[in-house]
């Protein structure tokens, strides 16, 4: 017993919104003021106040005082289900006379109701399902029956899966009228289109030639640039003979303390410019040799043209990739 109030307790200390999910108080001042509303004629602000009062401590009071007002508003359809409900709920109740006055009010409304009947399409739609106001859901078992409907303006939306939905406005009239409802076919939805090729993208597939077996771009440019470094290799190798061979000649008109004739020195300056050209080109020859030998270590498998063009100073490799 302990046990259980504690937990009452706790559920109305931490869930305070749980606890009270009925709110009887304010169901009553909302019932009180519906009825002066009623009182006054004002039946469009007295529903939506017994409405609420209904939803916040439902009661059979309240129900029979709300299908009052649907009736006295126009809405037949629900006045007269309201009615059913609180003659069902008064029996149960053993509340006699009111069971009777719910009755003879719906009976009264019998007579007066309009009716609409949903036929669904003439093809089976798997899923199919037909909405009537936005919410409310109208099953299978009720399409091809007349069932009751306020009168007003209704918005019908079907919709199954894979098709386009349909919606619809139907303006049901006051008093005994059947109205009938048919659900067309619907629409599939239409598959996405497929985007037309471009003329630059057919250009791109039919100039397209198949790859060849050739050596491919970066070897044939490792073996440009490795011929590049022969060719410096070989540059620096005979201007280093060059500064050797003049710096060889100089040494016969100088002295032992460096001091060369006119003719001496000069040949001695072709020595140093000589050796240090030949410097630059050994230096440039090993790094391109070097380059040439990672490209072609690296490179893989392409197509290119090579061959050796002839210059006024030797031979060239070219190449075409």
């Amino acid at each position: 017993m302990r046990l259980s109030l504690f937990a009452l307790v706790f559920a109305a200390v931490a869930f305070p919104r749980l606890a009270r999910a009925n709110d009887p108080a304010a169901a009553q001042v909302l019932f009180n003021q519906a009825r002066e509303a009623v009182r006054s004629g004002d039946y469009a602000a007295a529903c939506p106040m017994f409405e609420e009062s209904q939803r916040l401590d439902p009661a059979i009071g309240t129900k029979f005082n709300l299908a009052d007002c649907y009736e006295h508003e126009g809405r037949t359809a629900s006045a007269w289900a309201l009615f059913l409900e609180v003659a069902a709920a008064t029996k149960i109740a053993s509340q006699g006379a009111r069971e009777l006055e719910a009755r003879a009010r719906a009976a009264a409304l019998a007579p007066r109701l309009s009716t609409l009947v949903v036929a669904p399409p003439s093809s089976k739609i798997d899923g199919l399902e037909v909405k009537r106001d936005g919410g409310e859901s109208l099953g299978p078992t009720q399409w091809g029956m007349p069932m009751p409907i306020d009168p007003g303006r209704h918005t019908f939306v079907a919709s199954a899966p894979g098709h386009l939905p349909w919606q619809t406005t139907v303006e049901i009239a006051a008093g005994a009228r059947r109205v009938s409802l048919t659900i067309p076919a619907l629409k599939p939805v239409p598959a996405p289109e497929t985007p037309a090729a471009s003329p630059a993208d057919d250009a791109s597939h039919t100039d397209e030639s198949p790859p060849s077996n050739g050596l491919g771009a970066q070897r044939a440019a490792a073996l440009v640039t490795g011929a590049v470094g022969v060719v410096g290799l070989g540059v620096g190798s005979v201007f280093g003979l060059v500064s050797v061979s003049k710096h060889g000649a100089s040494d016969q008109g100088c002295n032992s303390q460096s001091v060369c004739s006119t003719s001496a020195a000069a040949t001695r300056m072709d020595a140093i410019h000589a050796g240090n050209v030949s410097t630059v080109a050994f230096a440039i020859g090993a790094v391109a040799v070097a380059t040439g030998v990672v490209l072609w270590v690296t490179a893989p498998t392409g197509s290119a043209k090579v061959g050796l063009a002839p210059l006024p100073t030797g031979a060239a490799m070219v190449g075409t990739w």
